[in-house]
């Protein structure tokens, strides 16, 4: 069986960066209201999607 891998880029929601401008901080009034339980959402967002992810490429395999 041949295995597969994948990395994943992050960038939090409120990090202050914009899809634009992923380097600098363009977003500060984003950045300013970044907490960690918005950090905590995105992760929990983040982790649905790569469970689902993972289930779907063992279904491929079998």
């Amino acid at each position: 069986m041949q295995k597969q891998a994948f990395s994943v880029k992050f960038n939090f929601s409120h990090n202050g960066t914009t899809v634009e401008d992923p380097e600098n901080f363009a977003d500060l009034e984003a950045f300013g209201n970044n907490n960690y339980s918005k950090e905590l959402s995105d992760l929990g967002v983040l982790s649905t999607i790569l469970l689902k992810i993972q289930k779907l490429m063992i279904r491929k395999l079998f």
